[in-house]
């Protein structure tokens, strides 16, 4: 039996009870896993096909999240049906707002925060006078790191009973467990925001009264419109290079 999941995997010459293969099924187990990460997993980083099924998954993904009508369905869309089974549920959009660092190889128990204030200015200062200096002053915060862990207990019984199709059904429900896990800690981060740093639900620009075709949608855009302003215009002149002329969302 040819997997559906693992790469190059053939069921029927698997043994439970051989060392050897046994790492092999945890070799592709780790490779599923690494698979939809934002951030290519070092082990299989420089390994071609490792890139081009990443690659394969985000296309995937983006294609099934557009299909929000009958009418969005390509004319070919078995390929994308056959692959849905193998695709995450959860909701990754944070990945495009975070800048995610992987920490792993730091070998400490967190980092340090400095919150700095300098207060430097420059003033006009006559020939043969000093220059004033001015003291720095603010905040170190330690930020711990919190662990994460989870653990798949394959029952030896069901490669016994060659329930393969069952053992794969729970690999791609441990990875989405995982994944959803690690998309509801930063989404908490986002919504314990304060409420001023939030947009309100701007009005419809085009007058639309609620319950006709494109109330929501408009709202929604001129929502997104003011967002992308007040940031532009927090950040414009702070040394970012931020203009509206170079600047998309």
């Amino acid at each position: 039996m040819i997997s559906k999941l693992f790469k190059n995997w053939d069921w029927s010459k698997y043994d439970n009870n051989n060392r050897e293969h046994r790492q092999k099924l945890t070799a592709q187990l780790q490779y599923f896993l690494a698979i939809p990460d934002v951030e290519a997993n070092p082990k299989f980083a420089n390994i071609q096909e490792f890139q081009e099924d990443r690659k394969l998954h985000q296309e995937m993904v983006q294609k099934v999240q557009e299909f929000t009508a009958a009418s969005d369905f390509p004319a070919s869309i078995l390929p994308v049906i056959q692959k849905y089974d193998q695709l995450t549920y959860y909701d990754n959009a944070y990945e495009q707002i975070f800048d995610v660092r992987d920490m792993s190889g730091l070998r400490r128990n967190g980092f340090d925060l400095l919150d700095i204030a300098n207060n430097v200015q420059f003033i006009a200062t006559p020939l043969g006078s000093k220059a004033k200096l001015y003291q720095m002053s603010g905040e170190k915060e330690h930020v711990y790191f919190e662990r994460y862990a989870g653990g798949l207990n394959w029952d030896r019984t069901l490669f016994d009973d060659e329930e393969y199709l069952t053992i794969e059904s729970l690999t791609k429900a441990y990875r989405n467990a995982a994944y959803q896990a690690r998309a509801a800690v930063f989404y908490a981060l986002i919504e314990a925001l304060p409420a001023a740093q939030n947009v309100a639900w701007a009005a419809s620009p085009d007058t639309l009264v609620a319950g006709t075709r494109g109330y929501l949608a408009s709202r929604d855009a001129a929502t997104m419109n003011a967002a992308a302003q007040n940031i532009i215009l927090n950040v414009i002149n702070r040394g970012y290079g931020v203009t509206p002329q170079n600047t998309t969302f």
